[in-house]
């Protein structure tokens, strides 16, 4: 964010050889501004800056692509602050655009956000359906990044409309595009998906072993809370298998504890090991802290709520 800034700084006063040229670099910059504050959590600030550069295009007719390109970084941000009605209508406007001026590439991820917005909302089926359309043309067109976004996406769709099938045969094909382009990222996430379609087959032991996996990924690379994440749906995949779970509770609050996760943080693993030690353990109590450990990856500060007396029955 703070070369984002400085580049804001400097693009401000340059001069350009024309008027078009300083627009288009003035609203990149923003863009690219709005991306950055995206990335690191401040979305207030992120859609305050993709706001002032679709303004900054609007400027120059010519440049009616541009100011849609950076609408969907609008939609991208008012989806993940939960405002998915507008998030979707910026984006199906942002596709007509798109069509109209013949930037069919563009086009296409304008529709890949729209079904961001669809899973967002639950619309799984539809969502779906639209993933594997983008997917199509990006495979056309040779996008294979594209593709691999759009077959784990779909994966995650088939997966919660408890098609089980579809999801065990697209999460792989997503793995093994994203390795042959030697992108590691997303690699964690797609085993984590998969391993969740093995579980809701019952296929508990593989399940576990490769959610051990996945947590093991993230504690490498300092991500604490995807990883506790992780490790609270081995606790309640075995949980609601009818294993023992007390040993594993317990294991979480040293594992943790020695990764460097904050107190607050390991409150939550410490109640969920008094409920587990005092057999008051139930698959909600599980949930109810795993839902805290999704919100903490994107709330650093949050703090965890203990039940009230009456929450815990």
């Amino acid at each position: 964010v703070q070369i984002t800034a400085v580049v804001l700084d400097f693009v401000d006063a340059a001069v350009g050889p024309s008027r078009i040229h300083d627009v288009g670099l003035r609203g990149l910059a923003w863009k690219e501004h709005a991306n950055a504050c995206e990335t690191v959590g401040d979305l207030p600030a992120a859609l305050e800056a993709a706001e002032h550069a679709a303004e900054i295009y609007g400027t120059e007719p010519t440049l009616v692509s541009e100011k849609a390109r950076a609408r969907l970084v609008m939609c991208m941000v008012l989806r993940e602050m939960g405002e998915s009605e507008r998030a979707l209508q910026l984006a199906r406007e942002c596709i007509d655009v798109l069509v109209d001026h013949g930037d069919f590439s563009a086009a296409n991820m304008a529709r890949m956000h729209e079904a961001c917005v669809l899973f967002t909302t639950r619309q799984y089926s539809e969502a779906f359906e639209l993933f594997l359309s983008v997917m199509a043309k990006a495979e056309l067109d040779g996008e294979r990044e594209t593709v691999a976004r759009c077959l784990h996406s779909g994966a995650e769709c088939a997966r919660e409309l408890g098609d089980l099938e579809s999801a065990r045969d697209l999460y792989p094909r997503a793995l093994a595009i994203y390795e042959e382009l030697k992108i590691v990222g997303p690699a964690i996430g797609i085993r984590w998906g998969y391993a969740l379609t093995l579980a809701a087959e019952g296929k508990i032991s593989t399940a576990t072993f490769e959610l051990y996996r996945v947590r093991e990924a993230f504690l490498e690379i300092g991500m604490n809370s995807r990883a506790a994440t992780a490790s609270l749906d081995i606790v309640r995949i075995r949980f609601d298998a009818g294993e023992d779970v007390r040993g594993l509770c317990a294991e979480l609050v040293t594992t943790f504890t020695r990764a460097g996760m904050t107190q607050d943080a390991i409150e939550a693993l410490a109640y969920l090991r008094e409920q587990a030690s005092r057999d008051k353990l139930t698959t909600t109590k599980i949930v109810r802290v795993r839902t805290y450990f999704v919100e903490l990856a994107n709330k650093p500060t949050l703090l965890f709520a203990h039940p009230s007396n009456e929450e815990e029955g």
